[in-house]
């Protein structure tokens, strides 16, 4: 993670354990992160398909008080694309666009993005997700 108006600049490794919700509209994720400097966060994600309004919801929660409604997403071939509105760092407001390739395979790619203004993008977050097979 390079640096950026929310977070220093840091590394991180951690665990995703992601599984179909019974039904197969959501998936739920757990996540249990170790950041070179701000120290373990432990979270829950919930990404929920809503087949009314024909998109989905990307919900999250975290061990240190963050979380709630945190955006819209779609998805396009094997590229989920989520936006989040109301990122707040230092008196300014931000969006943040989550990109998550390669829906369906054993390797992901997430990019995390903010913008002032919802067209000049910045990365600043970039992982590669490996699928582990449980025993």
């Amino acid at each position: 993670m390079t640096e950026n108006p929310f977070y220093p600049a840091e590394k991180w490794s951690g665990t995703i354990k992601s599984e179909w919700f019974p039904g197969n509209f959501a998936v739920v994720r757990h996540t249990d992160i170790k950041y070179s400097i701000s120290g373990e966060i432990h979270g829950l994600d919930v990404i929920a398909y809503d087949r009314t309004a024909k998109t989905y919801t990307w919900y999250g929660m975290d061990d240190q008080g963050g979380g709630g409604d945190l955006g819209k997403a779609s998805i396009a071939g094997d590229v989920l694309t989520a936006v989040w509105e109301d990122f707040q760092a230092k008196g300014k407001t931000y969006k943040s666009r989550a990109t998550l390739k390669g829906l369906g395979s054993d390797r992901l790619t997430f990019v995390l993005e903010y913008s002032e203004d919802g067209t000049a993008w910045k990365a600043f977050f970039h992982s590669t997700d490996t699928r582990v097979k449980s025993k």
